[in-house]
């Protein structure tokens, strides 16, 4: 089972990885071809004077297809397996390892089995806690719904199909929909040539990382976690001479197998019945009392499993009656 605060506990973990010097900086995909070498911008020694003292890094690289996890990267780095990244003489990123490398060669799986690190889709199923299938930017949209952006929380994902995929965390203003939002991902590289350099700590490419970045309406806001639907009565304000309905019933959707396992009212723990619908679930409870002048909170605790993982929330409204 896992939360929204869980997800992001794990998504923030790999921004602090044990420092790491890697042994090898340099991977040959071609011994008959020195173009068909990745030189990794992690490199392994110091410049000039201190070449004895190994450069140490607390980041995970970005791999192309790649799924390790903290503790794969590092031991996979202690093996002597060369960090991802990009490469540091031509400029590409791994994705041009992966499918076009020079003379258009692709080397596919094998780029991400001897470079350590991970890719988009690879970190947002470990910030999931998905193990055991590889989900894509395409297949992601099997185990999640689409939800419009203002209903973004934290450890939802915005994807652009057969490109990429970002975890949310929060907007960047008060003015949030449609305007910057600060986000954990994977980084890759533009792949074009640049110059030829040592990586920097301030670099946002080529590994995971969580900044801000301005809304891009290719990426379609997707949750895994159960979703909140068609409540009545509706958040808003009722009088008291003409009050809501006594019953209390909301749908709670989702891509997998919902529950719901409990509904309280303004913190008091309410019975109701549940039963099975398109995508989801349908909640009722009945009041046995009119709703009397005040404010009201409804809270649904709700699971939704797919793809091995539960994700687990706290669905809210409000209604007032004056």
């Amino acid at each position: 089972m896992i939360t929204r605060d869980e997800i992001i506990t794990n998504a923030r973990s790999f921004l602090n990885a044990i420092s790491w010097s890697p042994a090898v900086d340099k991977y040959v995909f071609d011994a008959s071809d020195p173009r068909k070498t990745f030189n990794s911008a992690f490199v392994g020694l110091l410049p000039s004077t201190t070449a004895s003292i190994p450069a140490e890094y607390s980041v995970i690289p970005y791999v192309y297809g790649g799924s390790d996890s903290k503790t794969t990267f590092l031991s996979r780095i202690q093996a002597n397996a060369c960090p991802g990244g990009w490469d540091r003489t031509s400029g590409h990123g791994t994705k041009h390892w992966y499918d076009a490398p020079p003379a258009g060669l692709g080397y596919a799986d094998t780029t991400a089995k001897n470079l350590a690190g991970i890719d988009c889709s690879g970190y947002v199923s470990r910030c999931w806690g998905i193990t055991g299938t590889r989900y894509s930017t395409t297949s992601l949209e099997d185990i999640s719904m689409e939800i419009a952006p203002s209903r973004l929380q934290r450890g939802d994902i915005l994807n652009f199909r057969c490109h990429h995929v970002r975890i949310f965390f929060e907007w960047a203003s008060t003015n949030h929909t449609n305007g910057p939002a600060c986000l954990y991902e994977a980084a890759g590289t533009a792949g074009a040539s640049g110059p030829q350099r040592p990586f920097r700590a301030t670099d946002e490419e080529g590994r995971v990382v969580f900044h801000q970045v301005a809304w891009d309406s290719r990426y379609l806001a997707r949750t895994p976690f159960p979703l909140l639907m068609e409540t009545d009565p509706a958040p808003g304000s009722y009088r008291l001479a003409d009050p809501p309905s006594r019953t209390v019933t909301a749908k709670v959707a989702g891509k997998g197998g919902v529950d719901v396992a409990e509904v309280a009212i303004n913190r008091r723990t309410v019975p109701f019945c549940a039963r099975s619908v398109a995508d989801g679930v349908e909640v009722t409870h009945d009041e046995p009392t009119n709703w009397a002048a005040g404010s009201y909170e409804v809270l649904i605790k709700a699971v939704n499993r797919v793809a091995g993982q539960t994700f687990k929330d706290d669905l809210i409204w409000d209604f007032s009656v004056t």
